[in-house]
């Protein structure tokens, strides 16, 4: 949470008013809350557990295209369960605020743990464009 990336990450959110999904409740009064430890939470999207049961090692879903910020709460309440599952269990303006992290509409079809790489790779790839253009930082 605590690494450069992570914080400009955290700017970005905090700029865009982006959402604690499933809550809605928007990072900033998350952050404000008066609790002891860190309000947030760092969401693997893709569960640790739920990966490493398919022999995913650790070191690669410790990376910041597998993370969302929300409340220590909602996070809890997803636990461990696959992103198809829990984009499925999502209304639609949750989906909507789930986008606004993922920096896409999820597609379903790289929301299945046989698509972690794809997802990876494509996420990566979105949140670049977005943190760049938000840093005013320009492709050569």
């Amino acid at each position: 949470m605590y690494s450069p990336l992570m914080q400009v990450y955290l700017v970005y959110l905090q700029d865009r008013q982006a959402k604690s999904w499933p809550s809605g409740r928007t990072l900033r009064d998350v952050m404000h809350e008066t609790q002891i430890g860190d309000p947030l939470a760092v969401h693997h999207i893709f569960p640790k557990k739920l990966m490493q049961d398919r022999d995913v090692p650790i070191e690669r879903l410790n990376t910041v295209a597998n993370y969302a910020i929300l409340s220590q709460a909602d996070n809890a309440g997803l636990g461990d369960r696959s992103p198809l599952d829990v984009w499925r269990s999502l209304r639609p303006t949750q989906q909507e605020w789930a986008s606004e992290q993922l920096c896409f509409s999820a597609s379903e079809n790289l929301l299945k743990p046989e698509a972690y790489d794809e997802f990876i790779d494509y996420r990566s790839a979105k949140l670049a464009e977005r943190l760049n253009e938000f840093l005013n930082l320009k492709h050569h």
